[in-house]
């Protein structure tokens, strides 16, 4: 796919596809809103470290944000029984900021990692223009939301045009419904999926620039995006060693000076994450309960004191979960009202896979380079199960619990690089036809998505 259709292509469908999201998802819908939300709006205050009360963290908000939260509670629970009625939602939209002639301000927790406030560079302006219109505290999210969805947009069209190779594949991968839903929320999981695509298409560009060692300009690049990986979510800091690829490709790049550089940038994400641990005040993460378990925080003694534990439940949560990753992916929240991911999940796999096809007639990659591709997947998939082990995960369980497909999204292109069929150059008719098959999937899987997410709202009430 050319560079400038690819780009056109993700632009128009994702922001027709996304805006479907952004309007059908009722507010905080998907619960790790909240605190992706909460945490906009401190930084939007200019509060870039959150308050530790109690031992807890979070942050100061007025009451009308602490009502919009228990009241969106209560529709989530409606639109997941199929029962959301049309003055439900009025009912949150008339929802201000304040309630009388006192403001009141509220402490609400903030679960999850501690994001920086990077994290919210896209959500915090939106929130704050919001907040200086409009009362409405609803509106603050929808802003929230619709921004996120512009600067995922911008960020996966900058990805098509600096891609050189493996293009038809990231297209298929933004354009997956899980990839679109994650978009249109208020949360940092798009932009982050946005940053990877990115960072793997610099890489590919790297890997064809042919450079024999990296120039001050590239130095500079990677190193800040090794610091954005590992400051934002440490579970994404092993997609550093995605630069291996370029020296890995046999050309006449050195393997000294890249292999220094890629040791530099594994140190800053390393360092930068560690720091702003230290900085925010408090563990890498406050979990949520699983199993009813009290909420954990991240304990590095749950896994190191028993490594068989922790090496048995890397094969055990692949083997138990794959499915569900699979299915997670085409269809990320579940709808009762409508359940068609028996439909969804071939389109779209079916769609990565034509993807696939044609990328690899037009791209053959080295072992070396498919080797690094399977490492840097396995880092983060055994680094997201370690987490997963240490944080929330109960005692005593042989497999880790609540490890999400999304969090193997951004990873996926390094995966891509090593499934890329060895295929010689396609007949101008096949390429069309597996490129109709890319866009068909990929637009039926989100449409089917949508209309599920319709059929939750009870209209006749």
């Amino acid at each position: 796919m050319f560079r400038h259709r690819a780009a056109l292509t993700v632009l128009v469908l994702g922001g027709l596809l996304g805006s479907g999201y952004v309007m059908l998802l009722p507010p905080f819908g998907w619960g790790d809103e909240v605190p992706h939300f909460l945490r906009a709006h401190r930084v939007s205050h200019g509060d870039l470290r959150a308050v530790i009360d109690h031992g807890r963290r979070g942050g100061f908000v007025p009451s009308g944000v602490s009502r919009l939260i228990r009241g969106a509670g209560l529709t989530a629970v409606a639109w997941d029984a199929c029962s959301l009625s049309p003055g439900q939602l009025r009912a949150l939209f008339d929802i201000q900021a304040t309630h009388g002639a006192r403001p009141a301000s509220v402490f609400m927790q903030e679960f999850g990692a501690p994001y920086p406030p990077i994290a919210s560079v896209h959500s915090a302006p939106a929130v704050l223009l919001a907040r200086s219109v409009t009362g409405r505290v609803v509106l603050w999210l929808y802003a929230a939301r619709l921004a996120s969805l512009v600067v995922w947009l911008g960020l996966v069209a900058v990805t098509m045009q600096m891609a050189p190779s493996l293009r038809t594949t990231l297209v298929a991968l933004c354009l997956t419904p899980t990839a679109l839903f994650l978009a249109a929320t208020c949360s940092a999981d798009g932009l982050l999926d946005a940053v990877a695509f990115l960072w793997a298409a610099y890489v590919l560009a790297l890997c064809r620039s042919d450079r024999p060692s990296p120039s001050l300009g590239d130095t500079a690049v990677v190193l800040c995006f090794a610091l954005t990986l590992g400051v934002v979510k440490l579970v994404y800091a092993p997609l550093i060693l995605l630069l291996a690829l370029v020296p890995a490709g046999g050309r006449r790049a050195t393997w000294r000076s890249w292999a220094v550089l890629l040791s530099a940038a594994v140190m800053v994400g390393g360092l930068g994450a560690l720091g702003w641990v230290a900085v925010s005040g408090g563990s890498a993460t406050e979990a949520v309960v699983f199993g009813g378990t009290p909420a954990g925080e991240l304990d590095p003694m749950r896994v190191l004191t028993d490594p068989a534990r922790t090496l048995l439940a890397l094969p055990n949560t692949a083997a138990a979960e794959w499915y569900p990753w699979l299915v997670n992916i085409a269809w990320p929240k579940f709808t009762r009202c409508m359940q068609a991911h028996s439909i969804a999940v071939p389109l779209v796999w079916g769609a990565v896979l034509a993807a696939l096809a044609l990328d690899g007639s037009a791209w053959r990659p080295t072992v070396g380079q498919r080797l690094v591709g399977i490492a840097v997947f396995a880092c983060v998939f055994c680094t997201a199960v370690i987490v997963a082990l240490a944080t929330w995960t109960p005692a005593g369980h042989d497999r880790a619990i609540g490890v999400h497909a999304r969090y193997f999204l951004p990873a996926l292109p390094a995966l891509a690089i090593a499934l890329l069929p060895p295929l010689g150059p396609l007949k101008e008719r096949t390429m069309r036809l597996l490129h109709n098959c890319v866009l068909i999937g990929v637009i039926a899987a989100n449409v089917l998505v949508l209309i599920a997410f319709l059929r939750q709202y009870d209209w006749s009430a």
